[in-house]
């Protein structure tokens, strides 16, 4: 027989205890804050009308008679906006002296959704100092922009903004860690501050999507999605927009040819790269049903040229106008039309309100009448040329455009 000696080995697992725990942990789960809720009803007044009546330099005696429940009743029942500033005062004192965590939470949850109140910052400050190394349980790697914050001169909110600028880590995972909620007006105001000072460069777009800011545009009002897309557009030329964000404020603001006043709160300068945006997807649109994009790649190069285009669905055309000629291209790739501006404006374009044109219902009775070769009419220069899209017909079309208005 083995002299080896053996080891039996087992788990104790109290199960009957664990039960009996869960049971008593059931019955009384609520017990705290009952016993909160009946002494903030008699207890609370009587301690308010003590912070009242006691001198600031005496606020230390009082503190020593107070306890972890006074301190919750307190907490549980700021702000107090009733109480006059030097009460709000000394219960600020005595919440920073006695702190214990669930001050500094409840001030940041208060905060989420009143960014204003003097005493709630105070509060938020004396919280902050007594527990910055665990202060609403933020992780080390995002603790030293929230040093930063509550050291800035500029207060908690802009002194948490250059963080959000530079840092590589979404601003969704960064309010994330900060338990910042969602929608609060903590929330809108760091947007606000983070989007007013770096709309201009491309930065948070590329880290936090194009998504991400339109989302946050479509929840501001007006005044504040104005002021944002103002720092947008006057940054940037037209080839530098985003699709998304131009989408957005035509439906918006509408078209700034129709309605000027919804956006003059731009330079003129940013109004007309505006306008070349839109000109650029209206040619776009147009020529979309051609076999290539020959048609739209070239009248692309002569954006900054064009004073309006002016498409219309029946029939199928577009209205190019320059300086002094505009330029009729129809849908269907057949010869465009090139008039001297103030026959067109005066001859031509009037047909389109005319009773035979809007009572036809054949399309090439409609385009006829946008196609008049008269050099002259009603003693108005008129017509200058037609010209196909067969061959090379870029360069030949070059050459008439530089002819007419000096471009190149």
């Amino acid at each position: 027989m083995s002299n080896t000696n053996r080891f039996l080995h087992f788990k104790f697992r109290p199960q009957q205890l664990n039960k009996v725990r869960e049971i008593i942990e059931s019955d009384f789960k609520n017990y705290e804050d009952e016993i909160l809720n009946l002494r903030k009803k008699y207890k609370l007044p009587r301690l308010l009308e003590t912070i009242r009546n006691i001198k600031l330099e005496k606020i230390s005696e009082l503190m020593e008679s107070l306890s972890k429940m006074d301190v919750l009743l307190l907490i549980y029942e700021y702000p107090f906006h009733k109480e006059n500033k030097e009460t709000k005062k000394k219960i600020n004192i005595i919440l920073g002296e006695l702190y214990i965590s669930i001050v500094g939470r409840t001030a940041w949850n208060l905060f989420q959704h009143d960014t204003e109140d003097f005493f709630l910052q105070e509060l938020l400050y004396l919280s902050y100092e007594k527990d910055k190394t665990n202060f609403i349980g933020i992780e080390s790697e995002f603790q030293k922009p929230m040093d930063n914050a509550f050291q800035s001169k500029k207060g908690i909110i802009k002194g948490l903004v250059p963080y959000l600028k530079k840092t590589k880590v979404s601003t969704k995972i960064i309010f994330k860690k900060w338990k910042v909620k969602d929608k609060s007006k903590l929330e809108t105001r760091l947007l606000l501050e983070l989007l007013g000072s770096s709309l201009g460069e491309d930065h948070i777009i590329r880290k936090d999507g194009i998504e991400f800011v339109a989302n946050f545009f479509e929840q501001i009002p007006s005044n504040q999605y104005k002021n944002l897309l103002k720092v947008y557009l006057e940054a940037r030329k037209y080839k530098q927009y985003h699709f998304r964000i131009m989408e957005q404020a035509i439906l918006r603001l509408m078209d700034p040819r129709e309605k000027e006043a919804e956006w003059n709160f731009l330079n003129q300068d940013a109004l007309g790269q505006v306008e070349k945006w839109l000109y650029v997807n209206e040619l776009k649109k147009f020529f979309d049903s051609d076999i290539n994009s020959e048609r739209f790649e070239y009248w692309k190069r002569y954006i900054d040229y064009m004073d309006n285009v002016i498409p219309m669905n029946n029939p199928l055309v577009a209205f190019i106008y320059f300086a002094d000629f505009v330029v009729v291209e129809f849908g269907e790739m057949g010869a465009a039309y090139f008039y001297k501006r103030e026959g067109f404006e005066k001859i031509i374009l009037p047909r389109i309100n005319s009773y035979k044109f809007k009572n036809t219902r054949s399309k090439s009775t409609k385009e006829s009448m946008l196609k008049d070769q008269s050099p002259i009419l009603k003693e108005i220069p008129l017509f200058l040329i037609k010209l196909d899209h067969r061959g090379n017909w870029q360069r030949r079309f070059s050459e008439h455009m530089s002819s007419y208005n000096r471009l190149k």
